[in-house]
């Protein structure tokens, strides 16, 4: 067998991962995509954002950040609401039916990762989750500073 690169066993190996975490997303209602899944989870993770700041953090241009926030405003899911710094900025936060939402996904998340954690030894479980920690902590690199941190 030849010999892969670190990198090309972790996307060959990392695949029944996904496929679970998509599993977990397809099974909730309503169904959002992915994008606007990782919009959702991203402005819950901030509390509440400008739309300049989760642009930076979704390294997307404000246009495209803008029609994200659009639909799932539609759905119900996310509000603007007048900056708390400066009014003129538009905030953007999860509604409670955003927070319902993301609440059932990870449940359900949850369940079916519980289910392939139970079936492996303690010493995998262990090896796995520290090592996606570090991975985690290496992904994350240095956030966007926030303009009302006056850092940006």
């Amino acid at each position: 067998m030849a010999v892969r690169s670190a990198a090309a066993l972790l996307d060959l190996l990392a695949q029944p991962l996904v496929d679970r975490w998509n599993a977990g997303t397809a099974a909730t209602r309503p169904r959002i995509p992915p994008r606007q899944l990782h919009v959702l989870l991203t402005v819950r993770g901030e509390g509440s954002v400008t739309l300049g700041t989760l642009g930076a953090l979704l390294r997307a241009t404000p246009s495209s950040t803008t029609r994200l926030c659009d639909r799932l405003q539609a759905a119900g899911l996310l509000v603007r609401v007048p900056g708390t710094v400066d009014r003129r900025e538009v905030e953007v936060a999860v509604t409670a039916e955003g927070l319902r939402l993301l609440n059932r996904l990870q449940l359900a998340r949850e369940q079916d990762l519980r289910t392939v954690l139970d079936g492996m030894s303690p010493h995998g479980r262990r090896a796995l989750l520290t090592g996606l920690a570090a991975f985690a902590d290496a992904a994350a690199g240095p956030r966007p500073a926030r303009a009302e941190d006056g850092t940006a």
